[in-house]
């Protein structure tokens, strides 16, 4: 599960990875056509005194530019995908915000002054564990995985069980 906390900013990063994958796609387009071009130019090639050697060096060169520009853009694109992870929440379980100590595009440091209270609380509501006081008379008569029913002040109409 991930938390967000949106903000503006959440906005600027959503739209830096559309920005490197606009370019990615862009930069990819480039390249495929400039190998088509130049398979075709080498097949033709083949042909004594069809294409001059300048000309199969340029159309070369041309290949291997928009070939690294694929690479560099594919490099940015993934940078930019990873960082949009790294600032991204990951709880263990599905569960409810109930206690958010941040505002969202604020900013939060490293662990120390400032980070004694954690960023949000996240609850699992659909297990809770109950505690009950029980004296030490009645503990003979109890059993591990026993069930339970009980009832809760805010609901005194519904009963509810456990073990």
């Amino acid at each position: 599960m991930s938390v967000s906390l949106c903000s503006r900013k959440t906005t600027t990063r959503t739209s830096k990875v559309a920005e490197a994958k606009a370019r990615l796609v862009s930069n990819q387009s480039t390249y495929t056509a400039a190998k088509a071009t130049y398979d075709r130019v080498v097949e033709a090639a083949k042909t004594p005194g069809a294409i001059s050697n300048d000309a199969l060096d340029q159309i070369t060169a041309k290949k291997n530019s928009d070939y690294a520009q694929y690479q560099a853009a594919k490099a940015v694109y993934e940078e930019v995908k990873a960082m949009e992870q790294y600032l991204q929440l990951r709880a263990p379980f599905d569960g409810i915000v109930t206690i958010r100590n941040v505002d969202p595009g604020a900013y939060v440091g490293p662990a120390g002054k400032g980070s004694e209270q954690p960023l949000i609380t996240l609850q699992e509501q659909r297990r809770l564990r109950l505690k009950v006081s029980i004296p030490e008379a009645n503990l003979p008569f109890i059993n591990a995985g026993q069930p339970v029913t009980f009832m809760v002040r805010s609901m005194p109409q519904k009963l509810y069980n456990g073990k």
